[in-house]
C-alpha cells in the first residue's frame, strides 16, 4: 500500500517538527510548509493526500488556505488546528468544508482518528 503525504502547515518550526514526527511514527509521509502561500506552492508541484493547517499564521492563514484548496478540489480533505477556542473560526472552518478540526493541545489518538476520519472521506458531511 502507497504512503499517505500529508502536507503540514505552521508558522512554528517546534510545531511543524513535532506533528513531521508524529505522523512519520504513525506511518504517514510528511513535508512541512512556514504557511499558506508557501502551502499552495508545494501543493501544486508535488501531489499530497492532505493538509493539516494551524489556523492562525501570517502571510496566509489557515482559513484561506482551506479556501483555495476547496475552490480548486473540493473533496481535497484539509484538517484545520487552532491554538485557542474560536467558535467563529470553528464556524468559518465548517461553512468551507474543513474535514476536521482539533483544538490544541491534543492527544496524539485525537490527532490520529481525525487524520484517519479525513482520509477515510467518514468526517461527518
Amino acid at each position: 500500500m502507497e504512503t499517505r503525504r500529508i502536507l503540514i502547515v505552521d508558522d512554528i518550526q517546534d510545531v511543524r517538527d513535532m506533528l513531521s514526527d508524529i505522523l512519520g511514527a504513525l506511518g504517514y509521509e510528511a513535508q512541512t510548509a512556514n504557511d499558506g502561500t508557501e502551502a499552495l506552492a508545494k501543493l501544486e508541484s508535488d501531489p499530497f493526500d492532505m493538509v493539516i493547517s494551524d489556523v492562525k499564521m501570517p502571510t496566509m492563514d489557515g482559513l484561506s488556505l482551506l479556501k483555495l484548496v476547496k475552490q480548486r478540489s473540493p473533496d481535497f480533505p484539509v484538517l484545520l488546528i487552532a491554538g485557542h477556542q474560536s467558535s467563529e473560526a470553528v464556524c468559518e472552518a465548517l461553512h468551507y468544508r474543513a474535514d476536521g478540526f482539533l483544538q490544541k493541545p491534543f492527544r496524539i489518538g485525537q490527532l490520529s482518528e481525525a487524520v484517519e476520519r479525513a482520509l477515510n472521506g467518514s468526517n461527518g458531511h
